[in-house]
């Protein structure tokens, strides 16, 4: 009886509550330095905006100074910045794939790009699965003059992949409010998993600093109130500080 299905979910209350004319353009995730300076984001190397490419400054460069930036890196991930879900789109290139890889990827990302440079997880979540970043998607939403959260849970990758997302195959558990997993997980379609696949128990990893993470989306959605319902992507660096990946502003799943 508590819960929405996904075709109420999207149909009704999302429209409802959101203004998705607004969304489209401040979802760009390029965008999220200029509107969260205070958070710590992944480490932004190069962007597109509309097919011109720019520096983490958002200073103009051309591609043979893209291509010198990420040259300089162990490895990247390229994501759509624009009106992607799911985890589509994203590239990966390692400094062992070589340069004409890199050069090709980066012609096939489109017209809106971020590129930024791997970032390292906290061991306590890398323990569950370590080839993947496994983020926390937290959905907060604003009601009668108070920003609440209403769920949390752990998204992680499985067998060996880079990916957390449900799309691409991922896991997700629910957290206590202590920042411990729940003791089940489950995937997109419903399947029940009483342990990691790689043979973790979910409730053996506990989220660092779990109540900063609820205090920062909730003070968080205060710049975002033309949607009243927000999802959000933070992942937890190697000192247990929390780091925002994106946010949706209209259909969060």
């Amino acid at each position: 009886p508590r819960h929405i299905p996904e075709d109420l979910h999207f149909t009704v209350f999302d429209r409802a509550y959101n203004n998705r004319n607004f969304g489209r353009g401040i979802s760009e995730k390029n965008y999220i330095p200029l509107l969260f300076p205070e958070i710590k984001q992944p480490k932004n190397l190069v962007r597109k905006i509309n097919g011109i490419w720019m520096n983490a400054d958002f200073e103009l460069i051309n591609q043979d100074r893209v291509l010198g930036i990420c040259r300089q890196v162990e490895g990247i991930i390229l994501k759509p910045s624009i009106g992607t879900g799911g985890g589509h789109g994203i590239q990966f290139w390692q400094q062992e794939d070589g340069q004409q890889a890199l050069k090709n990827v980066l012609d096939t990302m489109g017209k809106n790009v971020i590129v930024q440079e791997f970032m390292k997880q906290h061991k306590n979540i890398a323990q569950v699965h370590p080839t993947s970043i496994n983020t926390i998607r937290a959905v907060t939403f604003y009601f009668q003059g108070e920003v609440h959260l209403l769920s949390a849970v752990l998204r992680m990758g499985k067998d060996g992949g880079k990916m957390d997302n449900g799309c691409a195959g991922g896991i997700s558990s629910g957290i206590r409010p202590d920042g411990r997993l729940k003791t089940m997980g489950f995937n997109l379609q419903g399947q029940k998993f009483d342990a990691h696949p790689q043979g973790a128990r979910f409730e053996d990893c506990v989220i660092p600093n779990f109540p900063q993470v609820v205090e920062l989306v909730k003070k968080s959605h205060n710049k975002l109130l033309h949607s009243k319902l927000v999802t959000w992507d933070i992942a937890i660096d190697e000192q247990g500080n929390p780091v925002i990946i994106e946010f949706n502003l209209f259909c969060g799943g």
